[in-house]
C-alpha cells in the first residue's frame, strides 16, 4: 500500500468516524429530549392523579352527605303507623262526642218529632 492510499484511508476513517460522532450525538440528544417528555409526562400523571383523588373524596363525601340528608327527610316525612291508627281513633272518638253533644244541645227537628 502506497502511503496516498493509507492517506485516503485515513482521510475516509476520520470521516466515517466524524459522521458516528455526529449520528451519536443526535442520538444522545434524542435520548435527552425523550427523558425530559418521560419526566414532563411523569409529572402531568401525577398531578391528575392527585386531581383524580381529590375528586373522588368529594364524591364519596356528597355521597355520604346525600345519604345522610335521605334518611333525616325520611325520619321527618315519614309516619308511624302506630301513631297514626291513634291519632285517627282520638279524632273519631271526639267526632263521635261532638255529635252526641250536638244531638243533646239541638232542639229535636220535626222530622225527629213525629216519629
Amino acid at each position: 500500500m502506497t502511503p496516498d492510499e493509507a492517506s485516503a484511508i485515513a482521510l475516509e476513517v476520520e470521516a466515517k468516524r466524524d459522521q458516528l460522532l455526529g449520528i451519536a450525538n443526535f442520538i444522545s440528544a434524542g435520548i435527552t429530549k425523550l427523558d425530559l417528555a418521560r419526566f414532563d409526562l411523569t409529572e402531568s400523571l401525577a398531578a391528575v392523579g392527585s386531581r383524580r383523588n381529590r375528586i373522588d373524596a368529594a364524591l364519596a363525601r356528597s355521597e355520604n352527605a346525600m345519604f345522610a340528608l335521605r334518611v333525616e327527610l325520611a325520619e321527618v316525612e315519614d309516619i308511624d303507623i302506630a301513631e297514626a291508627i291513634m291519632n285517627l281513633q282520638v279524632e273519631e272518638v271526639a267526632y263521635q262526642a261532638t255529635l252526641q253533644a250536638m244531638a243533646c244541645a239541638l232542639p229535636p227537628s220535626l222530622a225527629s218529632f213525629l216519629r
